[in-house]
């Protein structure tokens, strides 16, 4: 091969590998970096934060949980961990924890009427699942606090009707 494609092929790889690399603000902080800091100062709610935060970027949502409890208990009115902590127990199918996080978060921005439908949605998937376990009283309860979050939706009361 010609010193020259050689060259030219060796500039496409670089030019390939700069392409594909983060801006420089958005490489953050590695993990190693942040189980240091962790391990440093544990009672920081910000970087067990930012440690679940970082497991949850790797696809580890069980470690992930693990470091999100704990900024959440150092600091339970810490919105971004209680978001992050709704959408892993939504995603694991622990609705009723879910939507204990987003009541949570409710409580810190009352007048969020985005929160309150999410409320409502939350109960309505609880209340559906409780179904399919045969619970129907839990249900019609469930099914209740979510037809009272969002009282314009028709779900929350089709469901009732049925449990």
């Amino acid at each position: 091969m010609p010193r020259r494609q050689i060259v030219l092929l060796v500039l496409a790889w670089f030019c390939l590998i700069l392409l594909a690399s983060p801006a420089p603000g958005e490489w953050g902080p590695n993990v190693v970096q942040l189980r240091a800091a962790v391990q440093k100062n544990p009672q920081d709610p910000e970087a067990n934060y930012k440690l679940g935060q970082k497991y949850l970027e790797m696809g580890r949502p069980k470690v992930a949980v693990k470091y999100l409890k704990k900024a959440l208990q150092l600091k339970p009115d810490y919105p971004e961990a209680l978001e992050a902590m709704a959408k892993l127990n939504n995603a694991a199918g622990n609705y009723g924890a879910a939507a204990t996080d987003v009541k949570n978060l409710q409580k810190l921005k009352p007048n969020d009427v985005e929160l309150s439908n999410r409320l409502s949605n939350q109960y309505n998937q609880e209340g559906l699942a409780l179904l399919k376990e045969n619970r129907f009283a839990d249900a019609e309860a469930v099914f209740k606090e979510a037809a009272k979050g969002d009282p314009k939706a028709s779900g929350p009361y089709n469901n009732l009707g049925i449990a």
